[in-house]
């Protein structure tokens, strides 16, 4: 086994053709690609580069295209060398690429290394400063302010707000602030996001949702019933829904807002399915709480599933329903509804009564769903017994 010691803290051993760094004599990480092929008609490319992640988007589709074989015992040696000019250098996290840089760094202040500790947080604001997109992301997604005071926190605040302000990282950036509960940039946070839940298109809406939870109650209701009446193109009207869905959601199980069955419907579906779809539930006696379950563990373990519907993007894609003695007739009738569901994925039962399972049986199968199951709850077997109709996979 191959082995170089960087310094006291930094060993790097070949083992089994893998590079593998340590940190204060324990593994640490696999050393990734060394080297990177660049092209010669391209090299004045990088005149201005000024860091490995620079070099490395630079070079991401050349690489793949150019990679290089090389031996497990150069590349350990290159990686060697490169260790050594790092730590050389001051831990200049230019010189390594930030998903290494960094962790390295974060885990060598952690164990005791002065130069680390000296140069942490200096590496840190020197990156959010003057790093690429993909460093400042990275930094901001992986904690790296959890390290900093409020009086610090403060300080980036001030220096970064102005340059981030027209910049993609905007929110990124102030959710960073947030997580570390810094209350003083919190209303610029949620009033930025309310603003762009309205004036960006549907798919942008989609990723800004991310960080609803910065918003209020008040807020999400208010973006509910604004977004619901905009009109869009045809081709967007899917992603509206999604956006409309992840809202109302998290209203009903984060907010425990009140939404009636019909108001939830007549949101999130298409207008060709919502009929259906009430008509269906109302002969199915939905929802399950307006039903008296006995206090059996199996049928109570099946209102807690909660498995009553599932929407996307203005479909149905999955439905239970319950059916007893009460309206079997006109539950027959209402199953042939589910034929109109074009995108419908699974459906399960559950029949607290004897019922025509062969009538049930064509009227199912001739659904677009993929999955289906029967559930029979009857008075002389307390275990439900299940019978599987459909499932592929």
């Amino acid at each position: 086994m191959k082995e170089f010691k960087v310094n006291n803290y930094i060993t790097l051993r070949l083992e089994e053709n893998r590079t593998i760094i340590y940190i204060d004599d324990k593994p640490f990480m696999q050393c990734k690609s060394l080297l990177l092929n660049i092209p010669i008609e391209e090299i004045s490319s990088f005149d201005e580069i000024e860091s490995i992640d620079e070099a490395a988007e630079k070079l991401d589709k050349s690489f793949e295209r150019n990679q290089v074989d090389i031996p497990p015992e150069v590349e350990f040696w290159g990686h060697c060398s490169n260790m050594q000019v790092w730590y050389e250098y001051n831990y200049d996290t230019r010189l390594l690429h930030s998903n290494l840089a960094f962790p390295l760094l974060k885990r060598l202040a952690e164990t005791g290394d002065s130069l680390a500790k000296k140069v942490f947080k200096e590496e840190v604001l020197k990156r959010l400063e003057k790093g690429g997109d993909t460093v400042i992301l990275f930094l901001l997604k992986d904690s790296y302010l959890d390290f900093f005071t409020k009086e610090e926190l403060m300080s980036i605040y001030e220096s970064n707000i102005v340059k981030f302000k027209s910049s993609k990282l905007i929110l990124p950036f102030l959710r960073a602030f947030y997580i570390q509960n810094a209350d003083l940039f919190n209303e610029h946070y949620r009033k930025l996001v309310k603003e762009l839940m309205l004036t960006k298109n549907f798919t942008e809406k989609k990723k800004i949702l991310e960080h609803s939870d910065i918003l209020s109650e008040e807020d999400l209701t208010c973006l509910l019933y604004e977004l619901k009446v905009i009109e869009v193109e045809e081709d967007e009207k899917d992603m509206k829904f999604s956006v409309l869905n992840t809202i109302m959601s998290e209203l009903l199980f984060a907010w425990h807002a009140n939404f009636n069955l019909s108001e939830i419907v007549r949101t999130l579906l298409y207008e060709e399915e919502q009929e259906d779809l009430l008509d269906i539930f109302n002969a199915s006696k939905y929802p399950y709480e307006k039903l008296d379950f006995q206090a059996d563990s199996v049928r109570r373990r099946f209102w807690q599933k909660k498995l009553y519907y599932e929407f996307f993007e203005g479909h149905v894609m999955d439905i239970e329903l319950l059916c007893d003695n009460e309206n079997l007739s006109d539950f027959y009738k209402k199953l042939e509804k589910l034929k109109s569901f074009k995108r419908l994925r699974c459906i399960n039962l559950l029949f607290f009564c004897e019922y025509d399972f062969d009538l049930v049986k064509d009227t199912l199968l001739s659904t677009a769903a993929d999955k289906i199951k029967l559930y029979e709850f009857f008075e002389d077997s307390p275990v439900p017994q299940m019978k599987i109709l459909k499932y592929i996979v």
